[in-house]
C-alpha cells in the first residue's frame, strides 16, 4: 500500500469514530436534555437529582471523547494531504525527464536542418553583400537597378537585402 492509500484508510477510520462519538455525544446530551425538561414541567418527579447528574457527566465525557476523536482526525486529514501533495509531485517529478528526453532528442534530429540553415543563410546573405557590391560599379547604366532610399537596392522585383536568417528562425520556432 502507498502512504496515500494508508493514511485515506486512517482517516475514514478516525472519520467512522468520530461519528460514532458524536452521535452518542448527541444521544447523551438528548438524554440529559429530556431528564431537565421532565423535571422542569412538573413530569420528572420520578428523576432523582442523581440520575440527572449521571446523565449530564454522561453527556459531558460524551462530548470529550467527540472532541478527542475530532483532534485525531484533523492530524489525519493533515498527513492524507501531505500524501496526496507527494503523490503529486512524485508524478510530476517522474515526467520531467522523459519529457526533458524528448526536448533534447528533438533538437538533436534539428542539428543537422539547422546547420544547412545557417549554411544557406550565410550564402544568401553573402551573394547579396557581392551583388550590391558589383552592381555598385557595373550596375549604374542598367535601367533594370534602381537605389532607393537608405541604401536599399532592388533589380527587377528584388529587393538586394540580407535574409536576416536569425529572425526567420525565431518566427519559425514560435510560430509553430
Amino acid at each position: 500500500m502507498s502512504a496515500l492509500t494508508d493514511a485515506e484508510r486512517a482517516l475514514e477510520v478516525a472519520q467512522a469514530a468520530y461519528s460514532t462519538a458524536q452521535g452518542a455525544a448527541n444521544e447523551a446530551q438528548a438524554h440529559a436534555d429530556e431528564l431537565r425538561r421532565r423535571v422542569a414541567s412538573g413530569d420528572g418527579a420520578d428523576v432523582s437529582p442523581t440520575q440527572l447528574a449521571e446523565a449530564d457527566h454522561a453527556s459531558d465525557h460524551a462530548t470529550l471523547v467527540a472532541t478527542g476523536a475530532y483532534q485525531g482526525m484533523d492530524k489525519l486529514t493533515e498527513v492524507v494531504n501531505a500524501a496526496r501533495a507527494d503523490e503529486e509531485v512524485d508524478r510530476i517529478v517522474s515526467t520531467l525527464p522523459q519529457l526533458g528526453s524528448e526536448v533534447v532528442a528533438a533538437l538533436d534530429n534539428m542539428k543537422e536542418a539547422l546547420a544547412t540553415f545557417k549554411t544557406a543563410a550565410q550564402n544568401y546573405d553573402g551573394f547579396v553583400d557581392h551583388a550590391k557590391a558589383r552592381l555598385a560599379t557595373a550596375g549604374q547604366a542598367s535601367p533594370r537597378v534602381r537605389n532607393q532610399q537608405a541604401g536599399v537596392t532592388r533589380v527587377d522585383q528584388f529587393t538586394l537585402a540580407k535574409c536576416h536568417a536569425s529572425r526567420h528562425l525565431a518566427r519559425t520556432v514560435l510560430s509553430s
